[in-house]
């Protein structure tokens, strides 16, 4: 009796598989697709399946979100690691040109503002380093400390920009030099004149 039980129970067992894999077999390999952030798919027999005298037929069809893409799945880094190679030494030299720019030159190299060749009688100065600008007055007119100015700059090495205006109530040069420039405004004041500077690209340390 043991016997006849135990033969019966393996040929029901076998009898299960066999019907389990049949009906595998049978169905076409699944198609999944990942794009737009969702991913579709279709598991199908391709139509009616007679299986152990049982017909029967799938056709499923699935769309859902798609989270993160399986790695299988991924699209790899084209990138080369000598073009991103490339791309590193591109930005340092960048940064490097900019900071170059940027870097501001010794003040060795520029002229004192108190270096510069006015007029001889200039007194009463007021300097104002934070906007690099000064003032003085002379005891004579307009036009004739605007003359000395122009000389003496000249001689100095500053060169015209522009033309001047030049006239007894109010007069402006522009001069430069290098990286420097100066606007100059001369007024009449009590009898003589004062002169103001407006500077650009000279040094102001205290000499």
């Amino acid at each position: 009796m043991k016997m006849a039980v135990s033969s019966a129970a393996r040929w029901c067992t076998a009898h299960i598989r066999s019907r389990a894999s049949a009906r595998s077999a049978i169905l076409r390999r699944p198609t999944i697709t990942y794009a737009d952030g969702k991913v579709e798919g279709e598991l199908t027999t391709d139509g009616q399946v007679d299986t152990f005298g049982e017909t029967w037929e799938v056709n499923l069809k699935f769309v859902a979100p798609l989270g993160e893409i399986p790695k299988e799945f991924q699209v790899a880094d084209s990138k080369k690691p000598d073009e991103d190679a490339t791309d590193k030494q591109a930005t340092t030299d960048l940064t490097t040109e900019l900071s170059e720019k940027a870097a501001p030159k010794p003040t060795q190299d520029k002229l004192n503002v108190k270096d510069l060749a006015l007029t001889k009688d200039a007194s009463d100065f007021d300097y104002k380093a934070l906007v690099e600008q000064f003032s003085f007055k002379s005891k004579t007119n307009v036009k004739s400390v605007c003359a000395e100015l122009a000389a003496n700059l000249k001689a100095q090495g500053w060169t015209k920009q522009g033309s001047d205006l030049i006239t007894p109530g109010s007069s402006i040069l522009k001069r430069k030099r290098g990286d420097a420039e100066l606007t100059i405004f001369v007024k009449p004041e009590s009898g003589g004149s004062k002169v103001q500077f407006m500077t650009e690209g000279l040094a102001w340390d205290e000499k």
